[in-house]
C-alpha cells in the first residue's frame, strides 16, 4: 500500500513484507511495477518471491523507505516531510511528479530534456517563479501559497 507514496517512513518497530506468495496469490496493484524501480529488480524480485518479513531498518538499506524513526516520532515526522513539501509551490510539485513519472521508463534522453524544458519555461512564467525572485531580491523566504 505504501509503494505509490511519494515518500514512505517507517517506524523501528516496523516490519513489512510483500507476502501475496505466502498466501497463494500475486502481488496487485502495480507492485510489480513500481517495487522494481523502487530496490532495483533483485532486491523486488526476492521480496516478492520469497514472501519474507523484514525489518524498517533493512527497508531503509534497500531504499524502500525514505527514512526509519521511533515510533513515538513517525507522526511528527511525517507531519514535518509534509509540510516541507507543502511549503512549495503546488504547480510546481505537481510538474516535477508528472515528469518523474513520465520519465521513469522513458529511455530516450531527448524526449527526457525536451519534456524537462518545457515543463521549466512553463513554470518560469508562473506566478511562482514571480514570487521566488521578489523573495531572494528582498531577503525574506517566498510565500507560495498567498
Amino acid at each position: 500500500i505504501t509503494l505509490p507514496c511519494d515518500v514512505r517512513i517507517a517506524s523501528e518497530q516496523a516490519r513489512l513484507s510483500m507476502r501475496f506468495v505466502r498466501v497463494g496469490v500475486i502481488p496487485e496493484l502495480t507492485s510489480t511495477h513500481l517495487l522494481p524501480h523502487i530496490v532495483g529488480l533483485g532486491q523486488a524480485l526476492e521480496l516478492m518471491l520469497s514472501g519474507k518479513i523484514i525489518s524498517g531498518e533493512e527497508a531503509a538499506r534497500i531504499g524502500l523507505v525514505n527514512r526509519v524513526v521511533p515510533p513515538d516520532k513517525l507522526m511528527v515526522e511525517a507531519i514535518a516531510i509534509a509540510q516541507d513539501i507543502a511549503f512549495n509551490p503546488a504547480e510546481a510539485l505537481l510538474a516535477i511528479k508528472k515528469l518523474t513519472w513520465q520519465n521513469l521508463d522513458e529511455s530516450d534522453i531527448m524526449t527526457i530534456h525536451e519534456r524537462e524544458r518545457q515543463e521549466f519555461a512553463a513554470a518560469m512564467a508562473r506566478p511562482a517563479f514571480k514570487e521566488a525572485v521578489s523573495a531572494f531580491l528582498e531577503k525574506r523566504e517566498p510565500n507560495f501559497h498567498k
